[in-house]
């Protein structure tokens, strides 16, 4: 028992040095139409959540260059 709570403040102690590394986006910018969206779907048996999901695909605010 006593282990565990260890292993758990260990893991939190830790976590700022292990997130500290994941890089970072630069700023949106909405005007710039040169940046291009592509998007995959990875998909199989799925006819009927498809036309659901390229719906919502098609309502985005930011144009996809393809799918």
């Amino acid at each position: 028992m006593t282990m565990d709570i260890v292993l758990v403040i260990a893991g939190l102690l830790a976590s700022p040095l292990l997130f500290s590394r994941f890089p970072v986006l630069p700023g949106s910018h909405t005007d710039d139409k040169s940046l291009k969206v592509s998007v995959i779907i990875p998909a199989r048996n799925e006819e009927h959540s498809l036309p659901l999901l390229l719906d919502d695909l098609s309502r985005q605010t930011y144009p996809v260059h393809e799918i």
